[in-house]
């Protein structure tokens, strides 16, 4: 999954859409349009998404994710044409029933606020299944749940999140794992594709995809070889 970072001076549809289009070319098998949290304006914000969306919509056929936990603006996005929305906002019905209405598959992301570090793993594993239980009770299909491990409150939970990935890619839901940080993604990448994760969010999609290709190759010689 591509991350396509929209920067709060330049939001320009047209532009986000080239460079969407251009992540595509370079391997990217989806996209997420993210808006700076930083540069984030309650009721501003939708007028700049959704023609974004739709601009990217119209240049790509992968599919298209948005983070927000505005039930308003998953609504519109998925009309838009999004499919995908990445949410800590699960606890509120009216997103859920705007995932439901549009069609949209939702990425889960734990609560891990008050986590002790000893328990982080668990604490994860806990909240990503409750979250996934209240969306099916709401009807949204299984099939269009996914889980991601998120950050924990440290620098050092996140490493623990890393080494026991294991025990939640046995989850029933395919994880995402946000590896965009420039300096480390290569490795995260590497170790996370080799744990079962299904989907990994980078920002350099050209060589992201071709450590992922190597990693399947060496785990499944049955694959065609990386291209070289």
């Amino acid at each position: 999954m591509g991350l396509l970072e929209v920067p709060a001076g330049d939001r320009s549809a047209a532009r986000a859409a080239e460079r969407a289009r251009e992540m595509v070319a370079e391997g990217a098998d989806s996209v997420e349009i993210s808006l700076p949290r930083g540069s984030r304006r309650p009721g501003v914000d939708l007028d700049s998404l959704i023609p974004i969306v739709s601009a990217v919509r119209r240049r790509v056929t992968v599919p298209i994710a948005v983070e927000t936990a505005d039930a308003a603006e998953a609504g519109a996005a998925a009309r838009a044409g999004a499919e995908i929305i990445r949410s800590r906002g699960v606890a509120n019905v009216e997103l859920r029933r705007a995932a439901v209405e549009g069609g949209a598959a939702l990425i889960l992301r734990p609560d891990l606020r008050g986590a002790p570090h000893h328990d982080v793993v668990d604490a994860a594993r806990r909240s990503l299944l409750e979250q996934a239980e209240t969306c099916l009770r709401d009807g949204v299909p299984a099939d269009r749940l996914l889980i991601d491990p998120g950050c924990g409150p440290s620098a050092r939970d996140d490493l623990t999140l890393l080494r026991n990935l294991d025990l939640l890619t046995r989850l029933p839901y395919p994880v995402v794992l946000a590896a965009d940080r420039k300096e480390e993604s290569l490795a995260v990448i590497t170790w996370a594709v080799m744990k079962g994760v299904r989907v990994v969010r980078v920002r350099d999609v050209r060589a992201s995809k071709r450590a992922c290709l190597m990693v399947e190759a060496v785990l499944h010689p049955d694959l065609l070889p990386v291209e070289r």
